[in-house]
């Protein structure tokens, strides 16, 4: 009788071996294909192997495995595959080695595959390194390292893929420093460090942004602070209420001497140069639509220790908002000098008589500058933000203006009330509520204040970037007087410090790459570092 195989289960009979096991425990005669008893086949009668994976060949007492059908097939396979790697292996290098020729024989005809780039390269510096992070509590320089193109995501956190109203900061970046002239045709959007300008705290080059021009341009807007100190004008209100240029009433110069109530206004050469100088210079540029608004980031007159500067008074916060009133669209953050060193300050508690005479001639809805007084020029699209301010600390504030977010903080140098005695940072809760986690809206942001950012509000800025992305953040104070302003830079985040005294504005500009991605430029409108002579900005300007 044939031996019936089933090639799942038994040997295969065509190999050069004696025996095999068929259906039914019987044994193949592999020569004769004929099926014999299992006893009567020679070797060891007690050989217990069945299993197909593990039978071996009995003539030979159960000591040599049997190949089967399906371990022939499995090697037959393998073999195939072998050859098809061997014969894809052999296509794939004909087709480099001819796709290598067409490029050689394209780059000789000076031919490109790629469409060039509208702009070069791009060096970003993420501050790898960097040793001076005014967001975090720092004042020394960033290294230089490289600047990367606009075009690319930046940094830590990626958004969601649902999230399409937000802006990708950039990803990559080199170690080297973008010169800063371009040409001036076109606008390479990066970060440099500028050749002609240095910050006078360290003598490091200033960051700089890419070039604003007309079609490009977002916003724009001046900033400015530490002035008037004027300490050394002895002027006052007069017995008869009328401005007195040297006080019979008083000698303001002698703060011990002072009563509380005195009517000191300071109007020496820092205020003049304000008023004859400065300011009509910000309102000029404002009405030809090169600015749309400005921000003084504290420190109106000169201080003192906590709560003991007499300067605070009636009638110097009115000379202030009586000369601040001339500049358009003009915010104000306070400052120590203005603030917890008020004479009367109290620091457990967040109101006293000085705080609230502060809140009601720059803050307050009776306050001329609660809100923006005239459209932005039409160049920014136009009309004017609302301004959203805390009710019960109405310094602090917030608007928004073309997907740029705009916050105006409570920041004195010093011990205050916000930064040390209240159960919750402030200015910290007042940025969480503010930034939309929800919709992401957001491309740059600004903050404004006198010193320096609390740890509470880094970490909520760095939580909205966890769940949107990391944007452009530019964060501008005083209270350093450098003679030059400082830019400084660490990854996205941005530290402007404004320059002091009878000093011009800086000109901020936020622009836009073909992309959405939003970058600060600055220009300062003082080339000439002059802190102690009033500029001349109409011959400095370009």
């Amino acid at each position: 009788m044939a031996c019936l195989l089933d090639i799942d289960n038994f040997l295969a009979c065509e190999r050069n071996d004696s025996f095999d096991w068929c259906g039914g425990g019987s044994i193949c005669n592999v020569h004769t294909n004929e099926v014999v008893d299992p006893n009567s086949v020679p070797g060891d009668p007690e050989c217990p192997v069945r299993s197909h994976s593990t039978l071996q060949h009995q003539s030979q007492g159960c000591d040599k495995p049997v190949v089967t059908k399906r371990k022939a097939t499995i090697a037959r396979a393998k073999w195939l595959i072998s050859i098809s790697m061997i014969v894809m292996t052999m296509i794939f290098m004909i087709y480099r080695i001819q796709t290598n020729q067409w490029k050689r024989g394209s780059l000789k005809l000076g031919v490109s595959r790629d469409q060039p780039s509208s702009a070069p390269s791009a060096p970003v510096d993420l501050g790898h390194g960097a040793t001076i992070d005014e967001f975090d509590d720092q004042r020394s320089s960033a290294p230089s390292n490289t600047v990367q193109p606009s075009s690319a995501p930046i940094n830590t956190v990626q958004p969601s893929s649902t999230r399409t109203n937000t802006v990708q900061p950039s990803s990559a970046h080199t170690n080297a420093v973008q010169p800063s002239s371009a040409p001036s045709n076109t606008v390479n959007y990066e970060y440099y460090r500028s050749e002609n300008s240095k910050c006078s705290e360290n003598n490091e080059a200033n960051w700089q942004g890419p070039t604003p021009r007309s079609d490009n341009t977002v916003l724009q807007f001046f900033a400015f602070g530490d002035v008037p100190y004027d300490d050394n004008a002895n002027t006052c209100i007069g017995i008869d209420d009328l401005p007195q240029i040297s006080c019979t009433r008083y000698n303001c110069l002698e703060q011990r001497l002072l009563p509380i109530e005195n009517t000191c206004t300071y109007e020496g050469s820092e205020y003049r140069c304000l008023k004859d100088n400065i300011i009509p210079y910000i309102n000029d540029k404002v009405v030809n639509g090169d600015a749309a608004f400005a921000l003084h980031v504290g420190d109106f007159i000169k201080g003192g220790t906590l709560a003991s500067n007499k300067r605070c008074s009636e009638a110097s916060f009115e000379s202030r908002k009586t000369l601040f009133n001339q500049c358009t669209n003009l915010l104000l953050s306070p400052g120590d000098n203005e603030w917890n060193d008020c004479v009367g300050y109290d620091i457990n508690s967040n109101n006293d008589e000085m705080r609230q005479l502060w809140r009601d001639k720059f803050a307050n809805e009776k306050s001329p500058f609660h809100q923006f007084s005239y459209d932005f020029p039409s160049t920014f699209t136009g009309d004017r933000p609302h301004i959203i301010r805390d009710s019960n600390n109405p310094e602090i504030l917030f608007f928004s203006y073309n997907d740029i977010g705009i916050f105006g903080l409570n920041l004195p140098a010093g011990d205050t009330y916000i930064n040390d005695k209240s159960s919750v940072d402030i200015n910290a809760q007042w940025v969480e509520g503010k930034l939309d986690k929800d919709r992401c809206n957001l491309k740059s942001i600004v903050l404004f204040g006198h010193a320096v950012l609390s740890t509470e509000v880094k970490a909520k800025l760095q939580d909205y970037y966890n769940v949107c992305s990391t944007i452009p953040t530019l964060f501008i104070n005083g209270n350093g007087h450098p003679s030059t302003y400082c830019m400084k830079r660490s990854n996205d985040r941005f530290i402007l410090t404004v320059e002091a005294f009878q000093s011009g504005p800086l000109l901020v500009s936020i622009v836009h790459d073909k992309d959405g991605n939003h970058y600060f430029h600055v220009k300062d409108k003082d080339m000439v570092d002059s802190n102690r002579s009033c500029p001349d900005l109409l011959m400095s300007d370009d």
